[in-house]
């Protein structure tokens, strides 16, 4: 264990904070300003429904799980890039959220199902979740707080004969809208993107629009936005930032009531293997 890597890092979000202030063993994430303390993190999502009572409550509550876990991950060091076996990769989280219902994903199952999925896809030790109700008793003012209503919902409401594919702008997500455009010429295909830095949103809305121009109409495009304000970032290999995207599709397929999504990835990398080397090599 590195001295940068400790064993275990609390993760304390949203209202349960009282700073906003991150160290090696301590992290506090706000999506907006509590009891005069400033948000320290963006979340960004797109309207798909025109009033919030219609989002059922578990997935609003999967957005902000999802949407916590990849700022805390990206405020958590793995230890020196020139040692990545060492044994600082695999980290510890204890994270306490703010939820609408606690029961449900207090319940065992529940949290051995998230635990189960994250430590596979990166690599880390545990994820270790308490989440208690959120005392916000204002669910359509907590909604607009969270940037959930812009004019997306139009393109999503005729997008029922849309497939849901995850976009990340990379060869491989290019290539596998290419394809699927091309295999399913009667069907559109909403491309669900995430907007971190200006970079990769540039290269990605370039695609996208050459996209629009061969494709037409057949083309929906839903960007969401999920960074960190004003903080350094500490680590950059981003192994969450899949169950953030799963989540949104998710999210979007349950507006549309459709029971499937499309991931394209580029090979055997996409599965997160242990970190060696010879991969990065």
């Amino acid at each position: 264990m590195t001295e940068s890597t400790p064993k275990v890092i609390n993760v304390i979000c949203g209202e349960f904070c009282t700073t906003r202030d991150c160290s090696s063993t301590e992290i506090n994430l706000l999506h907006r300003a509590f009891d005069d303390i400033p948000a320290n993190v963006s979340f960004g999502y797109e309207r798909f429904v025109k009033t919030p009572e219609e989002i059922p409550e578990r997935i609003l509550d999967l957005l902000q799980i999802a949407s916590y876990v990849f700022c805390a991950d990206r405020m958590a060091n793995r230890g020196s890039r020139e040692s990545v076996a060492n044994s600082g990769w695999a980290r510890t989280f204890n994270l306490q959220i703010p939820v609408r219902n606690p029961d449900f994903w207090n319940a065992e199952s529940v949290r051995k199902a998230l635990n189960d999925a994250l430590t596979y896809m990166t690599g880390d030790r545990r994820y270790d979740f308490a989440f208690r109700e959120t005392q916000e008793q204002d669910q359509k003012a907590t909604i607009v707080q969270l940037s959930l209503f812009s004019e997306a919902e139009s393109d999503l409401i005729n997008a029922k004969d849309a497939d849901v594919m995850l976009f990340s702008g990379g060869l491989d997500s290019l290539a596998g809208a290419i394809e699927h455009l091309n295999e399913n010429p009667n069907r559109k295909l909403c491309l669900v993107s995430h907007k971190s830095n200006n970079t990769s949103t540039s290269i990605r809305s370039k695609l996208t629009e050459n996209l629009k121009q061969i494709y037409g109409d057949h083309i929906i495009s839903y960007e969401f936005e999920c960074h960190n304000r004003d903080m350094k970032t500490r680590e950059e290999t981003q192994r969450t930032r899949m169950f953030l995207f799963s989540a949104i599709a998710f999210a979007i397929c349950n507006r549309l009531n459709k029971n499937a999504l499309y991931i394209y990835e580029n090979g055997v990398t996409s599965i997160n293997i242990p970190i060696q080397v010879d991969a990065i090599n």
